[in-house]
């Protein structure tokens, strides 16, 4: 992969040899892909690192992708302790940016992460990223995920010499849950390189239909009950032979719908 080589690999492991405070941040409203990113990388920071790291999130994850954050890992929501969050980011000396292509995705915490003096490295998939504001970046958007693209450094790096059985087991499960929602379970923005992913995490043990059953088959009541009412009574058809659901607001209250159940 053209953004991974053996300088930048280099200059990632400089970085983190050299920090003593690591916080690791995403995107406002974390999805699948930030929360396995990040679980990812504070799994090899503390596990294979032996660092000081924490991940640092705007918001509350939403419950149906809450369980990729490993019981082992620390997590901070800035909606819920915004004071601790700052505090973390301001004793911080190296903070990595995954899963968003500048600080302003993080909204809340984008003025902490710009005053901060830390070394600042930027891991994502998008387009445009802000590379002025780093000084190490990882960026592709030649890539299904944010998750993957940290795999794939990984895979890079000596802890691992390319064998995806070395990445520890919670990583592991995290990539490659963080993987398949931002596919929608392969149905988009998916390259070669997302297959061997997942083949190689496979041979290394990870039980995938595990992680399908916590992505797709573990919803509340709720959620089903509206489900039903949005494929009866809820469906038009246009004239073009579309069909076509609309949750508005007041259907998403009359079914108890909580964030990240659409």
């Amino acid at each position: 992969m053209d953004c991974i080589g053996p300088d930048s690999i280099d200059r990632l492991l400089g970085l983190v040899d050299g920090a003593s405070c690591v916080s690791v941040v995403a995107h406002t409203h974390p999805d699948g892909d930030a929360l396995g990113s990040t679980a990812a990388a504070l799994c090899w920071l503390t596990a294979l690192r032996g660092k000081d790291a924490v991940c640092i999130l705007p918001d509350s994850p939403a419950d149906t992708v809450r369980f990729i954050i490993p019981e082992s890992c620390r997590y901070l929501f800035n909606d819920t302790d915004p004071r601790q969050a700052a505090a973390r980011i301001a004793e911080s000396d190296l903070v990595i940016l995954m899963d968003c292509n500048s600080f302003s995705r993080t909204e809340a915490l984008e003025k902490p992460l710009r005053d901060s003096s830390a070394r600042k490295i930027l891991i994502d998939h998008h387009l445009n990223p802000d590379r002025d504001a780093f000084d190490l970046v990882f960026s592709t958007p030649d890539i299904s995920s944010a998750s993957e693209l940290f795999y794939q450094i990984l895979m890079a790096l000596p802890e691992t010499g390319g064998d995806a059985a070395r990445i520890p087991r919670e990583a592991a499960e995290a990539l490659l849950a963080g993987m398949t929602t931002d596919t929608n379970n392969f149905a988009n923005s998916v390259y070669p390189s997302t297959f061997r992913m997942a083949s190689e995490l496979l041979a290394a043990g990870i039980d995938r239909d595990a992680v399908l059953g916590r992505i797709y088959n573990n919803y509340r009541e709720n959620r089903i009950r509206m489900m039903g009412y949005m494929q009866g009574e809820n469906l038009r058809i246009t004239p073009e032979g579309a069909a076509l659901m609309v949750a508005t607001r007041e259907i998403q209250r009359r079914f108890g719908i909580r964030d990240g159940e659409t």
